[in-house]
């Protein structure tokens, strides 16, 4: 079973009875950076107690006992982060796609707060307001520390936000991702060359296997048969264009995978974002004049919208 370990001051992944150092705070010459490796801006706080106690505090001020089975995975986020975090004096920039239940963003701005309060945070969802029941809200308002932060409303596979400004982007894969490609290619584009990117898969096999396209060099963490956590350095810019044939692959790998969400039946709020994102491949096919896509595609949202006509699909949980 893999795990994470702390033990010495030293922060570890074991896997497969092997053990990969990932934070070592007892070496305070390591980090090339100003900040010491021992102690945060408090001066009384270590950044191993720091880590340890981020999830447990999260968890004990909301009461919400179903996030103690992901806690594991939260500290190894937690430790990933932080490892790059100290590697710079300076404020950084980061992204999450995908921040509708703020558990994650709780996380990335306290770290980010503790270690360099003129750090940005910007978190980016597909549902604000009401719709969203304020869970993000509700667990920022959490946050000791507070970064500079935002959130907006915005499509995860098109945010609109200028390219190459961030210096973390975050893969919140605990979010229905409707064009996982998409989602990934928009985070190397929002990526700063040299920057990191980190993708937490949580029974997303699709999400990470797109990953995996686009990112040959990577880390791998896995901590369940459910959850992995992928790391990938942003060596060269993102090139924006897909070719045709790339395109054309992408659409029927998103056909045949809506084709066994419908057998499977999905949930309306997933549906309508699988009906959002056929949306936009029907105008790409018309811009590209793929007439054959173009009718699958419109078949398939056919299909999906009787299926919530006639009431084929799943209550939210």
């Amino acid at each position: 079973m893999n795990a994470i370990s702390y033990q010495d001051l030293i922060f570890s992944y074991v896997e497969d009875g092997k053990t990969r150092v990932l934070l070592d705070c007892s070496d305070y010459l390591s980090n090339q950076s100003r900040i010491p490796m021992h102690t945060l801006t408090d001066g009384d706080v270590t950044i191993p107690n720091f880590l340890l106690q981020l999830t447990d505090r999260y968890i004990g001020a909301t009461g919400d006992i179903k996030e103690k089975d992901n806690q594991s995975e939260y500290l190894l986020i937690n430790v990933l982060i932080a490892a790059v975090l100290i590697q710079s004096s300076l404020p950084v920039k980061v992204l999450e796609l995908g921040c509708t239940k703020g558990v994650l963003s709780y996380y990335l701005a306290s770290l980010l707060g503790r270690f360099n309060e003129k750090s940005s945070l910007c978190c980016v969802s597909e549902v604000i307001g009401n719709d969203s029941e304020n869970y993000w809200l509700d667990r920022i308002t959490l946050v000791e520390k507070l970064p500079k932060i935002s959130m907006m409303a915005a499509d995860y596979d098109n945010t609109h936000l200028a390219s190459g400004c961030f210096n973390i982007v975050v893969i919140n894969g605990k979010e229905f991702f409707g064009n996982p490609d998409g989602v990934v290619k928009e985070a190397w584009r929002l990526a700063k060359k040299g920057g990191v990117i980190f993708c937490y898969s949580w029974d997303s096999p699709l999400l990470e296997s797109c990953f995996d396209l686009y990112f040959s060099e990577r880390e791998e963490y896995e901590l369940s048969i459910n959850s992995k956590i992928l790391v990938a350095k942003c060596t060269q810019e993102f090139l924006a264009e897909k070719n045709a044939c790339d395109w054309q692959m992408e659409v029927e790998e998103y056909l045949e995978q809506t084709n066994v969400m419908l057998k499977r039946k999905m949930e309306l709020g997933v549906a309508r974002k699988v009906e959002k994102q056929l949306e936009r491949y029907i105008d790409d096919a018309i811009k590209r004049n793929e007439l054959d896509l173009k009718i699958r595609l419109i078949d398939r949202k056919t299909q999906l919208l009787e299926n919530m006509t006639d009431g084929c699909l799943k209550e939210k949980k």
